[in-house]
């Protein structure tokens, strides 16, 4: 579970910081032979705009499915 907020979208070296989270849970996946997708639920702050809501999408994200409900 990941509770997001306006951060999330904050950029550090070239990837936003959800990404980078999304791209480490995918890495651990990997790296521990995982054969079903880690389920990451992203809960959003309640205040944040709709349009400030986003779920990360990478070529490298193979390993981690995303809910947002």
């Amino acid at each position: 579970m990941i509770l997001a907020d306006e951060s999330a979208d904050w950029m550090v070296a070239g990837l936003r910081q959800l990404d980078r989270l999304a791209l480490s849970i995918d890495e651990f996946a990997v790296d521990n032979n995982e054969t079903a997708p880690v389920l990451v639920a992203i809960l959003w702050r309640s205040d944040l705009d709709e349009s400030q809501r986003w779920v990360p999408v990478h070529p490298r994200l193979t390993k981690v499915a995303f809910t947002t409900d």
